[in-house]
């Protein structure tokens, strides 16, 4: 008779979200490349839109149609993400929060995360912020509820500048790296030509990229501007790399 005594820890599962704030910071862009990131290295994960102040141009679920819409403000709606990873087989949730969706979050968090972390649930809280003090704000006022409880993947969307004093420069970020251990990643700036032809056109950039047909605008059919997008393409899945413990089950 076998005397293994050996207790077998359950298999790590993972929910990805956006820490919703203060929109224009690109925080839907930034998701949109990671979700594509994600595609390409053939992980198997259920997709959320939950910003549903959101329902033009600029949402997720406009880029990636699979994405199921969800509205967390609901009585348990937050429960939804718990019961697709366990219901289903894929081991990943990937979510966009809207603006304002600390309310629901944090205390649905409190009640939640103690029991999910026991069934090998992994938390990853995306955090995308621009020179703008008020997206770097978001961030601190997430991680001061959800504290170490998370894992924290910090995105610089250089889209304005590349420099970031609110976040690099004073006490406040000084302690947010220090308690939050953050992996911090850059979002590099895109042309405002290129920009602007996905978002009339719907289209992420990886999409832009990928597709073939004769539908892309006059600037997006530019060899040279085919190349702009694989080496921002391409430059970015290198920062991602540095973070695929903090995407991955």
């Amino acid at each position: 008779m076998s005397t293994d005594k050996t207790i077998k820890k359950p298999a790590n599962r993972r929910i990805v979200f956006t820490m919703g704030g203060k929109g224009g910071a690109g925080k839907t862009t930034v998701l949109s490349a990671i979700v594509a990131y994600l595609q390409e290295q053939g992980v198997p994960f259920d997709l959320f839109d939950a910003d549903i102040e959101n329902d033009k141009r600029g949402n997720l679920k406009l880029y990636f149609p699979e994405a199921e819409k969800v509205n967390i403000s609901t009585e348990r709606g937050l429960d939804i993400f718990v019961d697709k990873l366990f219901g289903g087989n894929k081991s990943l949730a990937v979510a966009d929060l809207g603006a304002g969706a600390g309310a629901d979050t944090f205390p649905w968090f409190d009640k939640m995360h103690a029991l999910l972390a026991q069934e090998g649930v992994l938390f990853t809280a995306v955090g995308v912020f621009v020179r703008d003090p008020a997206s770097v704000e978001t961030i601190f006022s997430w991680a001061s509820k959800l504290r170490d409880r998370v894992s924290y993947l910090i995105v610089k969307n250089e889209r304005d500048s590349e420099d970031f004093p609110y976040f690099d420069g004073t006490p406040e970020g000084a302690k947010f790296k220090e308690l939050a251990h953050p992996t911090i990643i850059r979002f590099e700036r895109r042309e405002s030509d290129i920009q602007h032809e996905l978002n009339a056109r719907s289209l992420t950039l990886e999409q832009a990229v990928a597709a073939t047909n004769g539908s892309m605008g006059t600037e997006l059919k530019r060899v040279s501007t085919l190349m702009r997008m694989k080496g921002l393409k391409n430059r970015f899945e290198v920062e991602l790399e540095r973070a695929n413990d903090l995407l991955l089950p």
